[in-house]
């Protein structure tokens, strides 16, 4: 049975704001089968809506009500049905609250910030070479201070006018020592992000300061920098010689290609019938959409990027991967900050400098909460947590001394380190990545806040 109190329709008279419903908060507006239903919650909900319904008729005060009657009635009954309990809705609810919560659990002003640097950077192309000097994350301080001082060596000798690419070739430890530090032409996104920073960040002509990544420290120096080429999709025709052949065709059987295209103009059939790369010969030879530095083929990426007219094709060349024609499908030049940004944006979220995001995020959760925090946790996490935590194995005794002390504090509401010591008996299982050091997963499994 339904009994409804309109008290509220007098009282809409005086609403001018969302305070106004929360006074109303312990108010009865209806009852369904002895459930009680408040009128804050209502006049909320009619609030909200108010300016986006586009029939007039459910503006209506009385005709809402009918209106949120029935909701409540069916969302009763969706209840009795068991609905609630069903997998695929759990799972269902579970994204809708992931997205609504994404909005407040991100810092806006510095995700906008990477999204306009990412999209400035995309507009450009670097082409520049590197010195690695190897040292990882887990490895000793007495490592790590003797890779620093060979780096800080080969800086000090760059600073009084040292050949780069000399240096680059007998002193750095990265794969690419052998072509003189070479990197080659990139844009955005296409290296890690402290190694980009430095890249885009260093003048042409010049080297940068000392940078460190996971893979060690690094100076690189800038050679050139250009607008960006954008992308490109083309069609290609490819001939090769396999390693052990005994006769070398592949040269010939591209420039009898290139003369049956030149009397005929069927590119596409000659790719079906004479090109060597099957990933592309059934397509006509239409390669996917790339960009920069996305073939890992200069050669072929820059006859690519030099024909201008829809159709136009090359004449034969070779790259390291065999001999091509190649054909211009489209060009696609980098697009408006408008347009890209939403892909944008999505990358940074999937990146490593989504972690400035996050530490911008719980830097204002630490101010705004006023966490207390203490130099020792770190010290007394590492005396506590054994080296099982590397195989997931680890457990802690409730009845150390430890498990009740306070390990900080939100808003004057203290935590223990046995809260915290339970969670990370949960989390580790979850945790499948490799550490070099207890230590450094010590550090990874603090709470991001702290």
């Amino acid at each position: 049975m339904i009994s409804t109190k309109r008290f509220f329709t007098i009282l809409l008279l005086f609403i001018s704001s969302i305070a106004v419903a929360q006074e109303l908060e312990d108010k009865t507006l209806l009852t369904i089968d002895g459930n009680s239903y408040d009128a804050g919650t209502f006049m909320r909900v009619y609030l909200k809506n108010l300016d986006i319904v586009q029939d007039d008729s459910q503006k209506d005060i009385d005709n809402y009500l009918d209106l949120y009657i029935d909701y409540r009635l069916k969302l009763m009954q969706a209840y009795e049905m068991g609905l609630h309990n069903n997998e695929s809705y759990k799972k269902e609810l579970n994204n809708y609250r992931q997205s609504l919560a994404q909005a407040y659990l991100t810092d806006t002003e510095v995700t906008e910030s990477l999204v306009r640097e990412a999209y400035d950077r995309k507009k450009r192309e670097v082409n520049a070479s590197h010195i690695l000097v190897k040292v990882g994350p887990g490895d000793t301080p007495e490592d790590t201070l003797k890779a620093w001082n060979k780096i800080n060596s080969i800086k000090n000798e760059l600073d009084q006018g040292a050949d780069f690419s000399q240096l680059a070739r007998s002193k750095s430890e990265g794969p690419s020592a052998g072509n003189e530090g070479k990197l080659g032409w990139f844009s955005v996104f296409r290296m890690v992000y402290p190694f980009e920073n430095a890249a885009f960040n260093t003048a042409v002509g010049k080297h940068s300061e000392i940078f460190r990544t996971d893979f060690g420290y690094h100076i690189v120096k800038v050679f050139e920098d250009r607008p960006a080429r954008g992308e490109v999709t083309v069609s290609h025709i490819m001939t090769f010689d396999a390693r052990d052949a005994d006769e070398k065709t592949a040269e010939k059987r591209i420039n009898e290609v290139y003369k049956q295209l030149q009397e005929t103009g069927k590119f596409e059939e000659l790719a079906r019938e004479f090109s060597d790369d099957m990933n592309s010969a059934s397509r006509g030879g239409k390669l996917d959409r790339f960009g920069t530095g996305g073939l890992n083929a200069t050669a072929f990426e820059d006859i690519a990027f030099g024909l201008k007219e829809k159709g136009e094709y090359s004449a034969p060349f070779k790259s390291k991967f065999g001999w091509h024609i190649v054909k211009l499908i489209e060009n696609h030049p980098v697009g408006s900050y408008e347009e890209l940004a939403p892909s944008l944006k999505e990358k940074i979220r999937k990146s490593p400098r989504a972690r400035k995001i996050t530490d911008s995020f719980n830097k204002g959760l630490r101010e705004k909460y006023k966490v207390q925090r203490s130099d020792q946790v770190l010290v007394t996490l590492n005396e506590v947590i054994t080296d099982s935590i590397l195989n997931n194995s680890w457990q802690y005794d409730p009845t150390l001394k430890t498990a009740g002390l306070k390990m900080f504090s939100i808003n004057d509401k203290d935590f223990t380190y046995d809260d915290f010591f339970k969670d990370v008996m949960s989390r580790q299982k979850k945790d499948f990545a490799n550490y070099a050091s207890k230590e450094e997963k010590v550090k990874k499994v603090l709470p991001s806040i702290y």
